[in-house]
């Protein structure tokens, strides 16, 4: 056991990531306004959703948050959204997730998106 152990590697890290090939390749910086994508999937994330986008938007005010919801996600309840700060933007139910993704500069997203 030892000497399989001793040669066994571990491919760790964003050189690793595994992303889908169809998503379009990284864009020069610009002066535009800062972008942040969350996006954690369909089903009932409003909640976690709204507490991710609106601590990132109280700490970096001047980005815009782009909150994008899974294939079948519903709007989040009013109240949800009235919590959120005004550069909180909720996109709803999206299949232009690689779009969204592609003009972000950071992404949040949940396990088993599909990248």
């Amino acid at each position: 056991p030892g000497v399989a152990a001793a040669r066994k590697r571990t491919a760790s890290g964003p050189a690793y990531a595994i992303l889908d090939p169809d998503l379009p390749r990284p864009r020069a910086t610009s002066t535009e306004t800062r972008r942040v994508v969350v996006s954690l999937g369909g089903g009932p994330r409003a909640e976690v959703a709204c507490a991710i986008a609106s601590e990132i938007a109280r700490r970096v005010p001047d980005v815009e948050v782009r909150v994008v919801g899974g294939f079948v996600s519903d709007a989040p309840p009013a109240r949800v959204r009235r919590r959120c700060p005004s550069n909180v933007v909720w996109t709803g139910a999206s299949t232009h997730l690689p779009g969204e993704l592609s003009r972000a500069d950071v992404a949040v997203v949940g396990g088993g998106m599909s990248l």
